[in-house]
């Protein structure tokens, strides 16, 4: 019945939050295949709970947890993949059979899916970054996916208390950013072993130099970088794009747009570096930008 099966996967996951008994991945299994959603679903919340603990404990599921990761019911997936990236974070090998499905979970319909696809997909592919490059497509569509729409709510508590709807839209930008963070580096990865293929997407990329997340920008330039450095034809505005950006940026993303000035040739950068060395708090910044100014003006005038 039912209710016995999901009054039997309750005790599991109380045994787990007390830790008054071990629980293994033998006793979660049979509730995993259960006919009733709400039962699966807490049977992938078990799988998740003894993984973030004792991630190996969870492998023989893993085959089961990528099927339910494809579940119809939304709840089931963010489980499913959750427990899948508990067990990612120790061993991504052993959930890259579900590859194809972390993809497809990143441009998932709700920003906690997408987030908890893009960890495992983000840990597989940190540990083999030759298989982003058959989805590089669904990695660029992924940082595209747009910010999720912000309701408009009336004060839902008491006077100085907290907005439970805005704190809900907090809650699915932060995820719907860092989901879109993990996607943009793994075409950093990709650019790596793949520099030609990556190649192909240098104009799809572009206005992520202007995105407002740093992160992102940071791909960006970091995959410019990887190409100019490989020798790979790029827009020819493309150092101007970077450079427009330089002054006012973080100084992470500062260091890596000057390294990319410098494998992009931007000899009509040197002004703008120079400046930056001269203005610049950061000691290693300005080191940096007075390194690369000195190499462009010698490429400009080899004679030098």
């Amino acid at each position: 019945m039912t209710s016995d099966a999901k009054a039997a996967v309750e005790d599991l996951i109380d045994r787990i939050e007390s830790s008054t008994g071990r629980v293994t991945a033998e006793d979660i299994e049979p509730y995993l295949d259960h006919d009733e959603q709400v039962v699966r679903k807490r049977a992938a919340d078990a799988a998740f709970a003894v993984a973030s603990n004792e991630p190996s404990e969870i492998v023989p599921l893993v085959d089961r947890l990528i099927e339910m990761a494809d579940d119809g019911f939304i709840a089931n997936r963010q489980s499913a993949f959750g427990a899948l990236g508990a067990i990612a974070a120790e061993d991504p090998a052993a959930v890259e059979d579900g590859f194809d499905t972390y993809v497809e979970g990143l441009q998932a319909s709700t920003p906690r899916t997408r987030i908890r696809a893009a960890r495992s997909f983000a840990l597989v592919v940190g540990e083999n970054p030759e298989l982003a490059v058959g989805s590089l497509d669904d990695i660029v569509a992924a940082v595209d996916v747009e910010e999720p729409d912000e309701p408009v709510t009336e004060q839902a508590g008491f006077a100085g208390q907290p907005d439970p709807a805005a704190e809900m839209v907090a809650e699915d930008v932060s995820n719907h950013e860092f989901a879109r963070e993990l996607a943009s580096n793994a075409l950093v990865d990709a650019v790596e072993v793949a520099p030609e293929a990556v190649a192909e997407y240098a104009d799809a990329i572009r206005p992520w130099l202007d995105d407002g997340n740093t992160m992102i920008v940071s791909a960006a330039i970091d995959v410019y970088s990887a190409l100019a450095a490989e020798g790979y034809d790029l827009p020819d505005d493309l150092s101007d794009h970077i450079e427009a950006g330089l002054v006012d940026a973080p100084v992470e993303v500062q260091a890596r747009a000057i390294r990319a000035l410098g494998y992009l040739e931007a000899t009509d950068a040197v002004d703008t570096l120079r400046d930056l060395a001269q203005t610049t708090d950061e000691d290693e910044l300005a080191s940096l930008a007075t390194d690369t100014a000195d190499y462009l003006d010698r490429e400009d005038d080899p004679a030098e």
